[in-house]
């Protein structure tokens, strides 16, 4: 039931390379895990 939540689709593109490079940007800016999910939205 979660798999479908979890699904790639045309909305929702996370293997872009865009999108999981502007990840790992905002992973590395961030001191922890915590912090990263408490990030206000990225510009």
């Amino acid at each position: 039931m979660l798999d479908d939540f979890l699904r790639e689709t045309e909305s929702i593109d996370y293997g872009n390379p865009a999108i999981r490079d502007k990840v790992s940007e905002l992973m590395r800016e961030s001191g922890s895990s915590i912090e990263y999910v408490e990030r206000p939205s990225a510009s």
